[in-house]
């Protein structure tokens, strides 16, 4: 009998409290982070704001705007 050993990896999401992110099917729809949690499963899935439940790896983050990439690279200039 071929024993395997069980694999964890590590996710980082950096999502901070009240930071924006992007769900649903195209990817479409805001949400505002509140915490991450168990499900009765023992998945990862996020809360937000409002209470709504959605699985961790279902969603998309949201870009800086060019402006503050721009104000970060002047100041690492100067």
């Amino acid at each position: 009998m071929i024993r395997y050993k069980r694999i964890t990896e590590d996710i980082n999401i950096p999502l901070n409290k009240n930071d924006k992110f992007l769900y649903g099917k195209f990817k479409n729809k805001k949400a505002i982070f509140d915490h991450i949690e168990q499900n009765e499963k023992g998945e990862d899935v996020i809360v937000t704001d409002s209470g709504k439940i959605i699985p961790l790896l279902k969603i998309r983050l949201i870009k800086e705007s060019n402006t503050n990439r721009y104000k970060n690279i002047l100041e690492k200039i100067k």
